[in-house]
């Protein structure tokens, strides 16, 4: 159907101004974001399983959460927010479309084939938009779990530090008075054992998720980030191109803003993706912080095993997403995509015609 679409602009002239490269351009990457819509859906089926086992997994962090660390659920303000971002994308997406649909001659062509045609040509990209978000609303959802543990660590840390100056101040007054604050500190102490321990539950539970989100999301994020390192690429060299040979007409302007409007929309989806998984990571790498000052405190043995086991935790589990293990989900990605959509745009400068039409 796209390429039958496609044929229809190009007999019909509905790009009339512009040159064979950006048909060329706009036609692989509807393409290749036709493929994608067909792959993305296929490749989640695929991982049906772990979708499954994440929703499971996150019904058990709901109720350890809740009734073991004590967080209270806040399911409204994450509706909210959700809604609040399907409905930015539709209308992105919908301005996309519409700006498409007004800079096309309707002379030759009826106007509802000019709709069906600029509808199927845009469709693949509220469907790979609203897949990746799929995969954001999980990393965002782990990255507010672990900012919930770290607003617990310190308060666990400040009940140490108060139980430990309690018992080095009251040392000094009567035997029985310090018996009496040997127990109340044990006691304490043994209540910050057991809290310690379920966050380290809670813990592990988080990272058993992000292990499954990794593998259900895994293709779909490398197709994601390939589909967008060609179409900034394509879409820059295009507006390169047009202000190169100079002499802007209004065809070459119309052109220029579409190209613009295409290529904003996926460096803000490589840079939203890269942001959400680099936050998450980093509140995981805070807790380890936070655990590592408990170190310092001077607590009983039992604490301290719990302390430095959940160390080693942290350490033998570290948090990151991957694109199916071939890069990682950061902003360490979004250095590279620079240099590399860099490099690559001044190879196809080099290599383009001095003269002619882009």
């Amino acid at each position: 159907m796209t390429y039958f679409a496609w044929d229809s602009i190009t007999e019909a002239s509905h790009f009339h101004g512009a040159s064979a490269t950006v048909l060329v351009m706009y036609k692989t990457i509807t393409y290749i974001n036709s493929c994608v819509t067909i792959v993305s859906p296929f490749s989640v089926w695929l991982r049906r399983k772990a979708l499954a086992d994440c929703l499971q997994q996150m019904t058990t962090l709901e109720h350890v959460f809740h009734h073991s660390v004590g967080v209270k659920r806040n399911f409204k303000s994450m509706y909210i927010r959700l809604a609040s971002v399907v409905f930015l994308i539709v209308s992105v997406t919908g301005c996309v479309t519409i700006y498409d649909f007004t800079q096309v001659p309707k002379e030759s062509v009826s106007l509802m084939n000019i709709f069906s045609v600029t509808i199927l040509i845009h469709y693949p990209l509220i469907v790979t938009l609203l897949l990746d978000l799929n995969f954001c609303v999980r990393a965002g959802y782990l990255r507010r779990k672990f900012r919930d543990l770290n607003r617990i660590l310190p308060r666990l840390a400040e009940n140490l530090f108060t139980s430990c100056s309690n018992k080095k101040r009251k040392i000094k007054g009567a035997k029985m008075v310090h018996k009496i604050d040997r127990a109340e500190t044990a006691h304490s102490t043994r209540d910050v054992s057991d809290l310690l321990s379920e966050i380290r539950k809670a813990y592990s539970e988080l990272c058993k998720l992000t292990r499954t989100v990794n593998y259900a999301f895994g293709i779909q994020n490398l197709l994601s980030m390939g589909i967008s390192f060609v179409v900034v690429t394509g879409m820059l060299y295009t507006i390169c191109r047009a202000l190169s040979l100079g002499g802007l007409t209004y065809a070459t302007v119309r052109n220029i803003i579409s190209a613009t409007l295409w290529s904003g929309i996926y460096i803000l989806k490589i840079l939203v993706i890269s942001h959400i998984c680099w936050r998450t990571g980093n509140e995981a790498r805070r807790t380890g912080k936070l655990i590592y000052d408990l170190l310092e405190s001077r607590v009983d043995k039992n604490l301290q095993n719990e302390i430095e086991a959940f160390s080693v935790q942290i350490i033998q589990h570290p948090i990151e997403f991957n694109a199916h293990g071939f890069f990682t989900l950061d902003f360490t990605l979004v250095q590279s995509m620079i240099a590399s959509v860099t490099t690559y745009l001044v190879i196809l400068l080099q290599l383009s015609p001095s003269n002619g039409q882009t």
